[in-house]
Protein backbone atom coordinates (compact mmCIF):
# COMPACT_ATOMS: atom_id res chain seq x y z
CA UNK A 1 0.00 0.00 0.00
CA UNK A 2 1.32 3.46 -0.91
CA UNK A 3 0.48 6.40 1.36
CA UNK A 4 0.50 9.90 -0.12
CA UNK A 5 -0.34 11.97 2.97
CA UNK A 6 0.53 11.31 6.59
CA UNK A 7 0.31 13.32 9.82
CA UNK A 8 1.28 12.74 13.43
CA UNK A 9 -0.26 14.24 16.54
CA UNK A 10 1.86 16.75 18.47
CA UNK A 11 2.81 13.99 20.94
CA UNK A 12 3.72 11.58 18.15
CA UNK A 13 1.57 8.88 19.76
CA UNK A 14 -1.13 9.00 17.08
CA UNK A 15 -1.12 9.30 13.33
CA UNK A 16 -3.28 9.18 10.24
CA UNK A 17 -2.48 8.19 6.68
CA UNK A 18 -4.21 8.37 3.32
CA UNK A 19 -3.47 5.75 0.72
CA UNK A 20 -3.40 6.38 -3.00
CA UNK A 21 -6.60 4.34 -3.39
CA UNK A 22 -8.57 6.51 -0.91
CA UNK A 23 -8.22 4.55 2.31
CA UNK A 24 -7.94 6.46 5.61
CA UNK A 25 -5.87 4.69 8.26
CA UNK A 26 -5.26 5.55 11.91
CA UNK A 27 -2.15 4.56 13.85
CA UNK A 28 -2.12 4.50 17.65
CA UNK A 29 1.01 3.41 19.45
CA UNK A 30 -0.07 3.52 23.07
CA UNK A 31 0.78 1.05 24.56
CA UNK A 32 1.61 -0.97 21.44
CA UNK A 33 1.27 0.06 17.77
CA UNK A 34 -2.14 -0.64 16.27
CA UNK A 35 -3.17 0.36 12.74
CA UNK A 36 -6.81 0.32 11.67
CA UNK A 37 -8.76 1.51 8.68
CA UNK A 38 -11.24 4.30 9.41
CA UNK A 39 -12.84 4.93 6.03
CA UNK A 40 -12.44 4.59 2.29
CA UNK A 41 -13.37 7.42 -0.09
CA UNK A 42 -11.50 7.95 -3.35
CA UNK A 43 -11.79 11.75 -3.19
CA UNK A 44 -9.85 12.28 0.07
CA UNK A 45 -6.69 14.30 -0.58
CA UNK A 46 -5.30 15.42 2.79
CA UNK A 47 -5.30 14.40 6.42
CA UNK A 48 -4.64 16.07 9.79
CA UNK A 49 -4.56 14.86 13.40
CA UNK A 50 -5.42 16.91 16.47
CA UNK A 51 -2.59 17.65 18.86
CA UNK A 52 -3.90 15.21 21.45
CA UNK A 53 -4.61 12.58 18.79
CA UNK A 54 -8.33 12.34 19.53
CA UNK A 55 -9.51 13.64 16.14
CA UNK A 56 -8.65 12.93 12.51
CA UNK A 57 -9.73 15.33 9.76
CA UNK A 58 -9.83 14.74 6.02
CA UNK A 59 -9.77 17.28 3.20
CA UNK A 60 -11.70 16.69 -0.01
CA UNK A 61 -12.91 18.80 -2.89
CA UNK A 62 -15.14 21.40 -1.29
CA UNK A 63 -15.07 20.30 2.35
CA UNK A 64 -13.26 19.14 5.47
CA UNK A 65 -14.61 16.06 7.20
CA UNK A 66 -14.22 14.58 10.66
CA UNK A 67 -12.97 11.05 10.01
CA UNK A 68 -12.28 9.94 13.58
CA UNK A 69 -15.04 7.39 13.99
CA UNK A 70 -14.65 5.83 10.58
CA UNK A 71 -17.80 7.63 9.51
CA UNK A 72 -17.16 10.95 7.88
CA UNK A 73 -19.70 12.69 10.09
CA UNK A 74 -19.07 16.44 10.12
CA UNK A 75 -18.72 18.45 6.94
CA UNK A 76 -17.26 21.94 6.92
CA UNK A 77 -17.92 23.51 3.53
CA UNK A 78 -15.15 25.15 1.55
CA UNK A 79 -17.28 26.43 -1.36
CA UNK A 80 -15.65 26.15 -4.75
CA UNK A 81 -12.33 25.04 -3.30
CA UNK A 82 -10.33 21.86 -3.30
CA UNK A 83 -8.53 21.30 0.01
CA UNK A 84 -4.92 20.26 -0.69
CA UNK A 85 -3.46 20.19 2.82
CA UNK A 86 -4.73 20.32 6.40
CA UNK A 87 -3.17 20.99 9.78
CA UNK A 88 -4.41 21.17 13.37
CA UNK A 89 -2.63 23.53 15.76
CA UNK A 90 -0.65 21.84 18.55
CA UNK A 91 -2.96 23.42 21.16
CA UNK A 92 -5.97 22.00 19.25
CA UNK A 93 -7.60 25.44 18.81
CA UNK A 94 -7.34 25.86 15.03
CA UNK A 95 -7.75 23.81 11.86
CA UNK A 96 -6.17 25.24 8.71
CA UNK A 97 -6.59 24.24 5.08
CA UNK A 98 -4.56 25.15 2.00
CA UNK A 99 -6.60 25.28 -1.19
CA UNK A 100 -6.20 24.84 -4.91
CA UNK A 101 -7.20 28.49 -5.44
CA UNK A 102 -4.27 29.74 -3.33
CA UNK A 103 -6.26 30.58 -0.20
CA UNK A 104 -5.70 29.53 3.40
CA UNK A 105 -8.81 28.87 5.50
CA UNK A 106 -8.69 28.80 9.33
CA UNK A 107 -11.50 27.52 11.56
CA UNK A 108 -11.94 27.35 15.30
CA UNK A 109 -11.77 23.65 16.13
CA UNK A 110 -14.18 24.13 19.02
CA UNK A 111 -17.18 25.39 17.03
CA UNK A 112 -15.99 25.15 13.38
CA UNK A 113 -16.61 28.84 12.81
CA UNK A 114 -14.55 30.19 9.94
CA UNK A 115 -12.15 32.71 11.49
CA UNK A 116 -10.00 33.76 8.53
CA UNK A 117 -9.40 33.35 4.83
CA UNK A 118 -5.81 34.24 4.01
CA UNK A 119 -5.12 35.51 0.51
CA UNK A 120 -1.63 36.19 -0.74
CA UNK A 121 -0.42 33.17 -2.65
CA UNK A 122 -0.77 33.19 -6.43
CA UNK A 123 -0.74 29.40 -6.79
CA UNK A 124 -2.20 26.42 -5.00
CA UNK A 125 -1.36 26.12 -1.30
CA UNK A 126 0.01 22.62 -0.92
CA UNK A 127 1.54 22.88 2.58
CA UNK A 128 0.14 24.22 5.85
CA UNK A 129 1.55 23.78 9.34
CA UNK A 130 1.58 25.52 12.71
CA UNK A 131 4.57 26.49 14.81
CA UNK A 132 4.89 24.66 18.17
CA UNK A 133 3.24 27.57 20.06
CA UNK A 134 0.16 27.60 17.75
CA UNK A 135 0.68 31.37 17.31
CA UNK A 136 1.88 31.20 13.70
CA UNK A 137 0.65 29.35 10.62
CA UNK A 138 3.17 28.74 7.84
CA UNK A 139 2.03 27.98 4.29
CA UNK A 140 3.78 26.99 1.09
CA UNK A 141 2.52 27.42 -2.43
CA UNK A 142 3.27 26.15 -5.91
CA UNK A 143 4.01 29.77 -6.81
CA UNK A 144 7.32 29.32 -4.96
CA UNK A 145 6.36 31.41 -1.93
CA UNK A 146 6.13 30.60 1.76
CA UNK A 147 4.05 32.81 4.03
CA UNK A 148 3.91 33.30 7.78
CA UNK A 149 0.49 34.17 9.22
CA UNK A 150 0.25 35.52 12.80
CA UNK A 151 -2.88 34.16 14.46
CA UNK A 152 -3.09 36.65 17.34
CA UNK A 153 -5.84 38.74 15.69
CA UNK A 154 -8.11 35.68 15.64
CA UNK A 155 -8.43 36.06 19.43
CA UNK A 156 -9.35 39.75 19.18
CA UNK A 157 -12.96 40.90 18.99
CA UNK A 158 -14.15 42.79 15.92
CA UNK A 159 -14.76 45.92 18.00
CA UNK A 160 -11.20 45.81 19.36
CA UNK A 161 -9.78 45.31 15.86
CA UNK A 162 -11.72 48.34 14.59
CA UNK A 163 -10.49 50.41 17.54
CA UNK A 164 -6.89 49.37 16.89
CA UNK A 165 -7.20 50.21 13.19
CA UNK A 166 -8.75 53.61 13.90
CA UNK A 167 -5.94 54.43 16.30
CA UNK A 168 -3.27 53.34 13.81
CA UNK A 169 -4.90 55.22 10.92
CA UNK A 170 -5.79 58.35 12.88
CA UNK A 171 -9.35 58.30 11.48
CA UNK A 172 -12.61 56.45 11.94
CA UNK A 173 -13.47 53.34 9.97
CA UNK A 174 -16.30 55.24 8.29
CA UNK A 175 -13.85 57.97 7.21
CA UNK A 176 -11.36 55.41 5.96
CA UNK A 177 -14.01 53.59 3.92
CA UNK A 178 -15.35 56.83 2.51
CA UNK A 179 -11.95 58.31 1.67
CA UNK A 180 -11.09 58.85 -1.97
CA UNK A 181 -8.08 56.97 -3.27
CA UNK A 182 -5.67 59.27 -5.08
Amino acid sequence: MIFFDTRLSASGAHGAMLSEDGQLWRLDRDPTPVMRQLAAHPDMVSVAVSGDGSQVYVGRRGDVLDGTTGELRQTVPVPGQAVLDLAVSPDDRWVAAGTLAGEVWVWSREDWQLRAIGKGHEGRVAAVDFDPTSAVLVTGSWDGTAMRWGLGPLDTSADDLVSQAETAWGMSLEDALGAEVR
